[in-house]
């Protein structure tokens, strides 16, 4: 069967509980929430260009194409420019489930579809709208079904019908679990030679394969020329891995080309360093002084840095520490006193060793050790029938110290 295919035109608003959609005359209806969920639309004389208005004459048959990158319910509208509305998508057709699963191109009609839409008057610039919901939506008050019959019967007799029925139907969803999108035609005159001026877009970047979107839509990788744009403004953003994105704008001018060369920065991914001791300590990272403990080191580049901690009096520590984007990495450190050996000999087994006159050992085997503090200390050796001894000592560094006892005569 032959189905003529009427076109969307005017203001469509849907309401949101806690949003008011906006209206736009060239999208007709904006979630004013940024969304994870989008929609695109397009029809086969435009497949790359969502700002295009290909001309289609009476006779000619047309395609309309969907795609989602969530699993989403689609809905497709078609207001003609005299505001007569088509609910192109539910219909009772082979492709007419409306359910799409995500990154999945469905094309109306499809291939086991027992009918084609082609183009008949009205005249004019057309606009097919898409409607893509994370939960199905009820069309009750707005389109039902005859028996009999593939296609339902709208409601809705005017565009600002359309919008109030809408505007009720989308009402309980939440504002995140809904958008749209646009697609244009032109229903043009027979013999006639409308022309939309164009221009092309010339897109490279410093990094291959970035991803390239002009108005939202995805055109392409880096290097890459995108044909046919309307002329006047449209933005731009290219993004690759590692790198952050690139936002701007573009005049199109009819019959040129416009390059836009473009030099991603590397994305810079950080995090902190907090550093706790039990006293004060110059903190090293990489061999770079930050300052004292304690301290928090902040907007390090991710990556794995040496650590070191210096205190005078106290061991040096030395280890690694990874700073991880957005996070803060905590360090807590006991930092240990340096100690050094101090070795005692003596002629006299048994004999008693004081350390500033506590006692700190006695000779066994000709010997006593123990680990001291770097300081001055006095060493004195006691031993029954021989005279005292003692010495004093500068400790810097591990030591050793004889001691002869004489015997009292």
């Amino acid at each position: 069967m032959k189905r003529a295919l009427l076109a969307i035109a005017g203001g469509l608003i849907v309401s949101q509980a806690l949003a008011v959609p906006q209206i736009s005359p060239q999208r007709i209806i904006v979630n004013p929430v940024e969304t994870e969920l989008k929609v695109n639309v397009w029809v086969d004389k435009a497949p790359n260009n969502p700002n295009a208005t290909p001309d289609y004459f009476p006779g000619e048959n047309i395609k309309i194409s969907t795609k989602v990158n969530q699993d989403a319910y689609v809905y497709l509208f078609n207001v003609d420019p005299e505001g007569h509305v088509d609910l192109i998508l539910p219909n009772k057709y082979a492709s007419g489930d409306n359910f799409l699963k995500a990154n999945t191109t469905k094309v109306f009609p499809g291939e086991n579809d027992g009918f084609t839409y082609e183009i008949a008057a009205p005249y004019g610039v057309n606009k097919v709208l898409a409607l893509a919901s994370k939960t199905a939506l009820d069309l009750n008050t707005l389109a039902k079904f005859q028996s009999n019959q593939g296609f339902a019967t709208v409601s809705a007799t005017s565009q600002n019908q359309l919008a109030q029925k809408l505007s009720i139907i989308v009402k309980p969803i939440p504002q995140e679990s809904w958008i749209t999108a646009t697609a244009y035609y032109n229903v043009a005159r027979p013999g006639s030679t409308q022309v939309e001026e164009t221009g092309n877009l010339k897109v490279d970047a410093n990094v291959d394969g970035a991803a390239v979107y002009v108005d939202g839509n995805k055109v392409g990788n880096t290097p890459t020329t995108i044909a046919n744009l309307t002329t006047g403004t449209h933005n731009v953003r290219i993004t690759a891995n590692g790198y952050t994105d690139y936002s701007s704008t573009v005049t199109i001018r009819a019959n040129q080309s416009t390059n836009l060369n473009v030099t991603l920065r590397r994305e810079v991914r950080s995090g902190n360093v907090a550093v706790n001791t039990n006293v004060a300590a110059d903190v090293y990272l990489n061999g770079k002084l930050y300052g004292r403990s304690d301290l928090t080191v902040r907007d390090l580049p991710e990556g794995t840095y040496t650590l070191k901690l210096v205190a005078n009096g106290y061991e040096t520590y030395n280890s690694s520490v990874t700073v991880r984007d957005g996070q803060t990495t905590a360090v807590n450190v006991t930092l240990q006193a340096v100690r050094y050996s101090v070795r005692v000999t003596s002629n006299v087994n048994g004999a008693l060793v004081f350390v500033n006159g506590k006692q700190a050992g006695t000779i066994q085997n000709g010997a006593a050790s123990f680990n001291l503090a770097p300081d001055n200390y006095e060493i004195v050796v006691i031993a029954p029938g021989y005279y005292v001894k003692s010495a004093r000592l500068n400790l810097g560094s591990n030591s050793n110290i004889d001691f002869d006892l004489t015997r009292i005569q």
